[in-house]
């Protein structure tokens, strides 16, 4: 009896192991795997991402070198890479998701190894040396700057791991000066590379406002995919960015107060000229830098400020409420983002700065809720609105509304049910945004119901969902007239499904 004990024990921990080092299950959009060094040895805390299509997407491996990384692409090529310090990076490139078992090996022997001295031939300590081997294609995506880094040690010695490629090899000293140069290193080659620094370009930036000349501080630039290339407006109106390198960048601009801006010196053309009405452009400003360069003027036009409350149908003030924007007639918002957006605060007050809308009309929005989600009210909306830059207007009040309800069924051409198809309400005034509307998903029969409803007269739709362009009105979607009143629940409301086209996420 004691020896049956005894081999039931020994069973019961060998399915107890087996259990533990079973393999978790791999959904699509996910891989797992493992990643060793050439010795086989597991590599723990090595960053795995998807670097490619999924930046913010990455996990780290374990003690025994493991990682699952989830919530990947499903339609397209997974492009990993795989890095952590000692080691060379390393690029693998994996079909879409389910893969249980990407085999990793990492190893030390590719990199470039010196000394960065500052302009006088003193080692400096601490320096950061970064490479950059973009830009990249991967799957149709055009990445711009793929960076490797490492600072130097006391005695300003740098060893820098990188896979096989060419690259940028970047040290800049804000105070001491830069070095910018090419170089390429192959498999396995250990490559000395002294770095020396030199005086590079002092870039200067006026920013201006665009109607009344006069300087404007507080204007923060920074070249985002850089570290270091910040600065910010002083009470003149300019910033100054010592020791850069010669070559093109391009700067992020943000003002509080400024929502527009344009530089008649910028290397790109389409960002010369001033946009008009809500032509609104958020690219970066290009501009190349040279010695001996003259200081260039980057041009701002003022936001205006829309300020106010929202009250609920009774009159009483509502936290918590969303802020968004709906362009006249375009089912959008203003910049067909979530960019413009605010909150009301606990006494139902709201303060947002916005473009001016120029020739253009745009309307405010309050939604009960965050953007996806609905408390007890229908949406409130304003009417049209005409801006000029730098108009401030309060006392905006925006009133929620009692929601009605539609139900109903998506057919085909023939009849039948359409299941699993998105549907979605806009207010046939023209003063609705994709991004605050009801929608509903239909079921296995092709039935909806669709809550929230602001009152009036409604435009029920299918997707495809598609809007208006700056090329004039699309062909119009699949639409479904109603007129509904408050806390009605409206019932058997039929819209036919077109036969095909793109996700309702199409613009």
């Amino acid at each position: 009896m004691r020896n049956l004990t005894i081999s039931l024990i020994l069973i019961l921990s060998a399915m107890q192991v087996f259990a533990d080092d079973a393999p978790p299950e791999v959904l699509p959009g996910e891989i797992a795997g493992t990643v060793t060094n050439e010795e086989g040895q597991p590599i723990e805390g090595a960053i795995v991402e998807d670097w490619a299509s999924n930046r913010d997407k990455a996990t780290k491996t374990d003690k025994d070198g493991h990682f699952h990384l989830k919530k990947l692409a499903k339609d397209q090529k997974i492009e990993l890479r795989i890095r952590k310090g000692g080691f060379s990076p390393s690029y693998t490139e994996q079909e879409a998701g389910g893969i249980p078992d990407v085999r990793v090996v990492l190893n030390n022997k590719t990199y470039f190894e010196g000394t960065v001295y500052s302009p006088d031939g003193k080692p400096i300590p601490d320096a950061l040396v970064r490479a950059d081997s973009g830009p990249k294609v991967a799957d149709n995506l055009h990445i711009l700057n793929v960076w490797t880094e490492t600072k130097s040690d006391a005695g300003g010695h740098y060893k820098l791991y990188v896979a096989p490629d060419s690259y940028k090899i970047q040290t800049r000293i804000p105070d001491a000066g830069v070095a910018y140069f090419r170089a390429s290193i192959d498999a396995g080659q250990a490559a000395a590379r002294d770095i020396h620094l030199e005086a590079g370009v002092r870039f200067v930036v006026k920013c201006v406002d665009g109607d009344m000349g006069i300087g404007v501080p507080g204007v923060k630039l920074d070249v985002g995919w850089q570290k270091g290339m910040k600065a910010t407006t002083d009470a003149n109106g300019h910033a100054v960015f010592e020791h850069m390198p010669a070559d093109k960048f391009e700067f992020g601009v943000s003002s509080k107060a400024h929502v527009k801006w344009w530089s008649a010196d910028s290397t790109d053309e389409r960002m010369r000229e001033r946009p008009r009405n809500l032509d609104l452009r958020w690219e970066d400003i290009a501009f190349q830098l040279a010695p001996d360069m003259e200081p260039v003027t980057i041009q701002l036009e003022k936001g205006i400020t829309l300020s106010g409350h929202v009250l609920d149908p009774a009159g009483n003030p509502v936290a918590g409420a969303t802020i968004a924007t709906a362009r006249y007639a375009w089912g959008d918002a203003i910049d067909m983002t979530k960019r413009f957006t605010a909150r009301t605060n606990a006494q139902g007050a709201f303060s947002i700065i916005l473009p001016a809308s120029g020739d253009d009309r745009y309307s405010l929005i309050a939604h009960d809720g965050d953007y996806g989600k609905w408390r007890k009210w229908a949406n409130g909306v304003t009417e049209p609105l005409h801006t000029v830059p730098g108009e401030n207007k309060e006392d905006v009040t925006i009133k929620l509304t009692a929601p009605a309800t539609i139900k109903g069924q998506v057919v085909d051409k023939g009849g039948n049910p359409v299941p699993d198809k998105w549907v979605r309400v806009m207010s046939a005034d023209d003063c609705d945004s994709r991004y605050t509307a009801p929608e509903a998903h239909t079921d296995k029969d092709g039935n909806f119901e669709m809550k929230f409803v602001r009152p009036g007269d409604v435009l029920v739709q299918v997707e495809p969902f598609i809007m208006r362009t700056e090329n004039g009105p699309r062909p119009p979607i699949t639409s479904v007239h109603v007129t509904v009143v408050a806390n009605e629940i409206k019932e058997g409301v039929s819209v036919t499904a077109p036969m095909s086209g793109p996700s309702r996420f199409n613009p």
